[in-house]
């Protein structure tokens, strides 16, 4: 195991003890009344130096950015819908100072005074480990990378955390705190748990605010069990990153002027994963990694739905859409910062049931465990997801009648994505794009029809699909499928139509492309079509 000299010995509890032993040894390491997590002076200073490290590099980068790269653009109001294009490498601030943390927390850990702090962290390593995790981001934010990329890194990460340390050992029954040893599957453990939380701190950037929120609240959480613990390494550089996602979301807060991209978000969830696992001794990694879970009940919940909902459809399961859950919940009329502020209370009240089932799992979880169940079936119910037997039957069934249309419209939409790198010519483009609507059997709006061929149409046949802002494409879909499974097969097409719009802005009109008359509320996201219910 890859440890530094810079580890002590770990709190002197055994495997079976619990987190409220392990509370009382950190309470009776802290007694001591001159250990360093009793200055708070100390923490108030790292705090501040956080808050004016992200500040400063934050203004720095905005002043002095200059890269056509790691520019976010807005494609429109489909996903993005900035006003301007704004900066997509705010995970430079949080990443300088998480480097400061860790070059603090070395000096600060062995300064007089510390005497009883406990460290647990093998702070070359988690630093290390921790920029590889970020530059795989930022390398992403600047020129883009495979999706294997991105997972072989993750994967690579996850393989030396555990060389290092920081690794599921050992799982705990909560209820009779009765110990198992993970053997040979620790390590798969330790993988999967690095893959999956840095991923949905990326899948949560969606929203302005939102991930920085996330991160906060988690950031927070972990200071709170670390100082419980006495474990003073990830109680300091907790602190500074609260500081750093402080000075962050100044700038990330509705309308963003940055944002954290790729990098940041991997970042902070490596952040969240390690500290979870380092933060307590073996014994009681359980309790802190089912608070953790709790705490992210929002973006596990967004994430399951999601992959559920783009696997019985038909599209690939890590496709980006205008479907979490953050983006329905803007369909009610609610300005962004009114929804941010309702989001964070859902964080909130998470965070202090992660840390109730971290400090009593006994009793806590069962009761936090039923809460979770009936909050998530409301909300989803609140947002039109079927909530009965017979609703989940119907929606199934026009979801996997619609499949394999949505799976060749998925692909005709990947060619077409690479003719319009291609062609020059937009004519041919929007040919192509005519002929691959003719093979799903979608046809032309009704005042395009031949006097003929207007006879036999039926108006239930039309499907008016807004694309973004100012423009709604209008097309006759005269299959049997119906209307709702329809919008999953063109929306297929919606990117590619998008860009096409943007790239060469003329548009043939019988495409059935034209200006919306009504726009949508500047403030919302309303424009998105038949996003309610499971679609």
């Amino acid at each position: 195991m890859f440890l530094t000299d810079a580890i002590t010995p770990s709190l002197p509890l055994s495997p079976q003890a619990g987190p409220v032993a392990a509370i009382e040894v950190g309470e009776m390491l802290s007694a001591q009344g001159t250990g360093l997590l009793h200055r708070a002076g100390v923490l108030s200073c790292l705090l501040a130096l956080g808050i004016l490290i992200a500040f400063a590099t934050i203004k720095l980068t905005l002043r002095c950015w200059t890269l056509s790269k790691g520019v976010d653009h807005s494609d429109g109001g489909h996903r993005k819908r900035q006003a301007a294009p704004v900066l997509r490498v705010g995970g430079l601030a949080l990443y300088a100072v998480f480097g400061v943390a860790c070059l603090m927390t070395f000096f600060l850990i062995r300064s007089p005074g510390s005497e009883g702090v406990v460290n647990l962290l093998p702070l070359p390593s988690f630093f290390l480990l921790g920029s590889a995790m970020f530059w795989m981001g930022f390398m992403d934010d600047l020129y883009g990378a495979s999706a294997v990329l991105k997972l072989l890194v993750q994967v690579l990460v996850g393989v030396g955390a555990w060389f290092s340390g920081m690794s599921i050992d050992m799982v705990t029954q909560p209820f009779q705190q009765v110990s198992l040893d993970t053997g040979g599957f620790s390590l798969v453990l330790t993988v999967f748990w690095f893959v999956v939380i840095p991923n949905l701190f990326n899948l949560t950037d969606g929203m302005d605010g939102l991930a920085g929120g996330l991160g906060l609240f988690l950031a927070v959480l972990l200071s709170a069990m670390a100082y419980t613990m006495g474990n003073g390494s990830i109680l300091l550089i907790c602190v500074m990153m609260i500081g750093a996602l402080l000075a962050f979301l100044r700038f990330n807060f509705p309308p963003a002027r940055i944002y954290m991209g790729d990098g940041g978000a991997y970042l902070i969830g490596y952040f969240v994963a390690s500290a979870a696992l380092v933060t307590s001794n073996k014994g009681t990694v359980t309790s802190v990694i089912l608070a953790v879970v709790v705490a992210l009940g929002f973006p596990i919940l967004d994430t399951a739905v999601a992959m559920v909902r783009r696997g019985l459809s038909g599209m690939p399961v890590m496709s980006p859409d205008a479907l979490h859950l953050h983006h329905r919940l803007q369909v009610v009329g609610l300005s962004k910062r009114k929804l941010l502020f309702l989001v964070y209370a859902a964080f909130a009240t998470l965070s202090v049931m992660g840390f109730a089932v971290y400090f009593s799992p006994n009793y806590a979880l069962p009761i936090v465990a039923v809460v979770l169940f009936v909050s998530s079936f409301v909300v989803l119910r609140h947002l039109g997801f079927p909530s009965d037997f017979k609703s989940v039957k119907d929606c199934m069934r026009g979801m996997l009648e619609a499949r394999k249309h949505v799976r060749y419209a998925y692909a005709i939409s990947q060619v077409l994505s690479q003719d319009l790198d291609r062609f020059e010519d937009p004519s041919r483009f929007w040919e192509e794009l005519k002929a691959a609507l003719s093979k799903l059997h979608i046809l032309l709006p009704f005042d395009l029809l031949e006097e003929g061929e207007a006879a036999s149409a039926r108006e239930d046949d039309v499907l008016v699909y807004r694309l973004n802002d100012s423009l709604v494409w209008e097309l006759r879909c005269p299959s049997p499928l119906s209307s709702r499974q329809w919008v999953r097969v063109v929306r297929c097409f919606h990117s590619v139509v998008v860009a096409a719009v943007a790239k060469w802005g003329h548009v043939p009109g019988e495409l059935g492309i034209r200006t919306c008359q009504i726009p949508p509320d500047p403030d919302t996201s309303s424009h998105f079509p038949l996003v309610k219910g499971f679609v």
